[in-house]
């Protein structure tokens, strides 16, 4: 996550990225999409629905750390995630730093399979 962490030097967690930046910083994102309601989403997949539970559990830890709560939707092995920042009406670092926490989590999950 080079060019987030080079923004978090300059900017803060609210700070809305240009587009350019936007694009730069989805590319550092493995799987994360920019989504036509300006949000930024992902698809994670488990191999059952415990591992999703887990795995969603994990994500509202980090939401309520990070004060900052993505829209969940998720099934029996399946698990969407998306971020806006309602603050800014549109996106900020601060979705992109708690995308970059949710990747390690489903790097974790890898792992244990």
């Amino acid at each position: 996550m080079d060019k987030l962490a080079g923004l978090l030097k300059q900017h803060n967690l609210l700070y809305k990225p240009t587009n350019q930046e936007i694009q730069g910083l989805i590319n550092e994102l493995s799987s994360w999409n920019l989504i036509e309601n300006g949000a930024i989403g992902c698809e994670f997949r488990f191999k059952d629905y415990k591992n999703t539970i887990l795995f969603v559990n994990a994500v509202a830890f980090i939401a309520e750390k990070n004060n900052h709560h993505p829209d969940i939707t998720f099934g029996y092995n399946y698990c969407n995630i998306e971020y806006k920042t309602h603050d800014v009406d549109g996106l900020s670092l601060k979705d992109f730093v708690c995308a970059k926490y949710i990747n390690d989590l489903s790097d974790l999950d890898k792992l244990s399979n």
